[in-house]
This record gives C-alpha cells, structure tokens and sequence, in this order.
C-alpha cells in the first residue's frame, strides 16, 4: 500500500514513531521546523487571498440602538446641564412604523476609504437601485421608475434622484441610509410576496407611491427633560430644581442660605420625525491651509484648511414640542419638512418630502481677528491679530410650521404659523478668546 502525505504529515509521523527516543530539547525544535514549514506554505496562500481582496466593496453595519442619559454637564466656573436626555424610535402616533418607540432601527452604515474611480452611494442614490429591480426583476413598466432607474431627467424632470458619487483618492465615505426602504409597506420581502395591505402590485407601482414608504422607513425620537445653568458650586451629578437649589445628596441649611442656584433655560423637548440619507466625507487633500490675505499680504500659512469634513442630511420633524422656561414661550407641533411649494432638495432634485442641509466643517488658521490676542500675544513689535478656529458653513431647503405658541402658563395659542420654501445659508467660524 502506497500511503501519500505531504512534508509536514511525513515529519509528523517520523516524530510520532521516534516520540520516546527524542529529550525534550529535539522534539521542541522538530515540532519549530514542522511549524516554519507550515507557516511559509500558509504565508503564501494568504498572499495569494490578500491579493484577490485587492477593490473589493467597503464595510457594511446595520444598526439599531436606544439609549438613556440621566445629567451631561459642561463645567466651566458654572455649569451648563442637560437632563433625562433619551434617543430611540418615535413615540408618535402617527408613526407609519406602528408608533410604539423602542429601538432606533433599521438603519445601515457603509463605509469606504475610497480610491478616487469607484462610485459610491450617495443621498438617495439607493433608490435607483431599488427602481431597477423593480424594472427588471418584477417587469414595473411604470416611466417614473424607468426614469428613476436610468437617471434620466428629461422624462421625470425634477423628481429624479442623485445618482452615486466618485470621492477624492484617500477620502473617508460614511453613508447612513435605510437597511429596507420598504419597511413602512410591510419590508420588501412582504411586498414582493405580494402580501403587503398598501403596496400590491410591483409591475405598476410609480415614483409617487413609493415616496410615502421610503420616507416612513426610518422613525426616530429624541427627548431632553430640562438644559440648566447652575452656578459653581453645583455637585455634578446632583440634579437641579427648577425652584433653585439641588435635589439628591446636596448639603444645605433649612433657611436655604449658601444654596447654589439654578435656572431651567428649557424643558419637555421632544423631537419625533424620519430620518432621510446622511452622508459625510472625510476629505484626503493633506493637511495643509490654504492662504489668507492678511496685513495687505498673503500669508500662506493661514486661512481654510484643505482638508474638510463635508455633512449631508435629510429630516423630517413630524413633532417637536418643548417650553422655553427663561422666555415663558410654549411651542407644539412644530414641523420640518419639505411639503410644500418648492419641494426638491438644495440640488433641484427629488427630496421625498425630507428638509435637505449641507455642511462644511473645517479647520481655520490665523484667520479669526482678535484684538485680545493681539494686546496678550507676540508684543508690540509683532502682534499677533489672529487666532485659530473652526468654521460650520450649512445650506438648508425646505418648510416648517408652528401648531401651538403660547406665552407663560396661559396655554392660549396666538395662532398657527407656516414658513414655506426656506433656503437659507449660514456660516459660523468659531474661536477661543
């Protein structure tokens, strides 16, 4: 019988068959042999493994999550606190999802460093993907699905979609997005079964009514109980009454003399909505800042850094209540949406009902002037006008209305208010002094 083993097997065997004749000193270098050979072969492969990975697609996380904070204070000589603060589902009735709150979910991550070639989803450019499957998976005849598919305007004019982007070589790619835009129908495996009660037919359905799904298919709810000044002597952690003074394990006289005081500037914040795509980009053009004009001269050395932090967001607010205790002003049913008039995005493009904003956040160099810093900085010969910051420019498009806005403890609205078709652009550069 011819037995046939590879090298390894052979010294195995050998070391078996020899086992009592070998000291202990042998049989650990033969057994380091039989390893270093293994290992070389197993490098090899992996090589070979590695080099087949070589362009393939980023990373993928699905998430959900709900979570709690009881006090987040900011300390300073006082304090600034933000109380019973919680994050999950909406708790609203409303909710397409069922209202019921409980987790953030249904969400997917993907995250690519990109190569400066590849195309990457972008806002809404996973409905193009989900319009041509339905083309040609399930034969949808419909022309605004057609056109959503093919990225073609001319048919669909402004109700299409951006289509996926190419990121600069280096850059960090975050796309936040629904894991099934159908979930609101039932989630898309109900729906191609044919079992969902709102979306019966996939060869017919259009654009349109998709849009209600696919806007309902990410529901969220945000909470704060009160945000809070309290003087310096504050124990963190304490919790502050609205009346003044301190609730928990805070030591004061009966007269009430000594105690720190508080003064609840909000409280009852509750946001409930849907949450659109959020991209942001992480840009790779080094680290270095483009010139400033400054001193009739240009330094080189100051201005906007190259590198930014690019943040895409669409939201639809469906509640938002809260009582701005220091005012004595009470909002409710405040909304923000893009419903009305004009309802494509920043770009002129589909918006699914969501508010659209933009962001830029950067680093700035020598370029915020500050008298301050001049009088304490380099001295009289060579003052130093300008400091460091960091600028937050953001674009936002799309509608609000306020329900209820009443003052004191009165309830007696002064009426209805409604903001159509804003656009609007602001910038922030931010400083220490």
């Amino acid at each position: 019988m011819v037995c046939n083993y590879n090298r390894s097997q052979r010294i195995i065997l050998i070391l078996e068959n020899n086992m009592k004749g070998l000291n202990k000193l042998v049989l650990a270098s033969a057994i380091a042999a039989v390893s270093a050979g293994a290992q070389a072969e197993l490098k090899a492969l992996d090589d070979s493994a590695m080099g087949e990975l070589t362009g393939q697609a980023g990373l993928t996380i699905d998430i959900e999550t709900q979570w709690s904070i009881g006090e987040f204070a900011y300390k300073d000589g006082g304090s600034v606190l933000f109380q019973n603060i919680t994050m999950g589902g909406s708790t609203s009735t409303t909710n397409a999802n069922g209202g019921a709150g409980g987790m953030l979910d249904n969400i997917r991550l993907n995250l690519d460093v990109a190569d400066g070639v590849e195309d990457l989803h972008y806002g809404f450019s996973e409905i193009t993907e989900l319009a041509e499957v339905l083309r040609t998976d399930f034969t949808n005849v419909d022309a605004t699905i057609g056109a959503v598919a093919d990225n073609d305007m001319s048919i669909v004019g402004k109700a299409n979609l951006n289509g996926k982007i190419v990121a600069g070589d280096g850059d960090l790619v975050i796309h936040i997005d629904a894991t099934d835009h159908l979930a609101a129908a039932g989630g898309f495996e109900i729906v191609r079964a044919g079992s969902s009660p709102v979306i019966t037919d996939l060869t017919t359905v259009d654009l349109a009514g998709l849009v209600p799904y696919v806007h309902a298919a990410v529901d969220f709810g945000y909470s704060i109980g009160a945000i809070k000044l309290a003087s310096s002597d504050y124990v963190v952690g304490s919790g502050a009454k609205t009346t003044g003074g301190y609730e928990g394990t805070e030591a004061y006289d009966a007269a009430g003399s000594g105690v720190a005081t508080s003064t609840t500037l909000i409280s009852d914040l509750s946001i409930q909505g849907y949450l659109g795509p959020v991209d942001i980009r992480i840009e790779n053009h080094g680290n270095d800042f483009g010139g400033a004009f400054q001193n009739n001269a240009m330094n080189a050395d100051a201005g906007d850094a190259n590198s930014k932090i690019l943040w895409d967001t669409y939201v639809d607010v469906t509640d938002l209540d809260v009582y701005i205790d220091i005012a004595g002003v009470k909002i409710e049913d405040l909304k923000i949406n893009n419903s009305r008039g004009d309802v494509t995005n920043i770009d002129d493009l589909q918006s699914f009902g969501f508010a659209h904003s933009k962001r830029e956040i950067f680093a700035v160099k020598d370029n915020v002037l500050n008298m301050h810093a001049a009088v304490n900085g380099n001295g009289s010969t060579n003052p130093q006008y300008y400091v460091d910051g960091i600028a937050i420019n953001t674009e936002f498009k799309g509608d609000m209305e306020i329900g209820h806005l009443s003052f004191g403890d009165s309830n007696e609205s002064i009426g209805e208010l409604y903001f159509t078709d804003i656009s609007s652009t602001t910038n922030w550069t931010i400083s220490a002094h």
